[in-house]
């Protein structure tokens, strides 16, 4: 119960692990295109921008940082995809459409969890395994039912067949 103050500043939190894939994929591509330069380039103006951002931030406190982690990563994403679409005509709004349909069915995931959790109020260590079966069985089910091409080729990646 005393970590209860914290939930909030995590839950901001999760929206920056949101980013996180995109971003290292777009950061893959630039060393991929043998420009070290550029990323060098790109990492001074995030990181001038991240530390701004958090000082701005601090002035909100722990949540106004949560909430500048939140605006720095949409900013590195958004320039780091803006040279993917330079260098391979694959920007942001691509990779973020690309990734809707699995961002959605994470959603829905996550909607499901937290209804049962407000509804049966399985708490301790066996209401948290409850929750996670439940979540993996109807993010399973609805990629299956669905046949989410992106959901199969992980599968595929994992046997080693990609």
């Amino acid at each position: 119960e005393q970590w209860l103050a914290a939930v909030s500043i995590f839950q901001v939190l999760c929206v920056v692990g949101l980013f996180y894939p995109l971003q290292s994929v777009n950061v893959s591509v630039l060393k991929a295109q043998g420009r070290a330069d550029l990323n060098f380039r790109l990492n001074v103006i995030k990181k001038v921008t991240g530390i701004s951002l958090l000082i701005l931030g601090s002035y909100w406190g722990v949540m106004g940082i949560a909430w500048a982690m939140v605006a720095q990563s949409i900013v590195a994403l958004w320039i780091n995809g803006h040279y993917s679409k330079k260098l391979l005509g694959y920007g942001t709004w691509a990779q973020v459409k690309d990734c809707l349909p699995s961002m959605a069915v994470a959603g829905l995931m996550a909607g499901v969890v937290y209804e049962c959790h407000a509804v049966y109020q399985w708490d301790g260590v066996f209401g948290l395994l409850a929750l996670v079966l439940i979540g993996l069985l109807f993010y399973l089910a609805v990629n299956v039912l669905f046949k989410m091409s992106a959901f199969y080729e992980a599968v595929g990646f994992i046997k080693g067949n990609v």
